[in-house]
């Protein structure tokens, strides 16, 4: 029996390290994103988010561009949320159909960037904190 709390204790542990990364991005955040690529076809947008968690690693992001007076739906993106290896923050990863969203908080701002099936970086967001959840 002594030997199984620890193994419980931990247990537990990785359970709640693994429900706390999508935390920090939850929320409305208002930004920018940039074309990182000129093409006529890309342009300058004013973007909201809304973060809300949907489970264990995952959220939903639903999106919104202000087009001059007028604020266009960009509808729900399904992400998943885990740690990154490389620089140990937390980051949701959404497919689209033309490529991969990685969004992260980086400073207190909600960054993102958009990467083509042929890995070319198509957008970048930076976006700040409106309120939380």
């Amino acid at each position: 029996m002594h030997h199984v709390l620890p193994l419980v204790a931990s247990w537990v542990l990785a359970l709640a390290g693994r429900s706390q990364p999508a935390s920090e991005l939850l929320g409305r955040w208002a930004g920018e994103s940039v074309c990182v690529v000129a093409r006529p076809t890309c342009h300058l947008e004013h973007v909201v988010y809304r973060i809300d968690s949907t489970g264990v690693g995952a959220v939903t992001m639903q999106g919104a561009r202000v087009a001059g007076a007028d604020t266009v739906d960009m509808g729900p993106l399904a992400c998943r949320v885990a740690v990154a290896r490389t620089s140990g923050r937390s980051e949701a990863t959404c497919r689209i159909a033309v490529g991969v969203w990685r969004f992260w908080v980086a400073q207190g701002r909600l960054e993102g960037a958009l990467r083509l099936a042929d890995s070319t970086l198509e957008r970048h967001v930076v976006a700040h904190r409106l309120t939380h959840r």
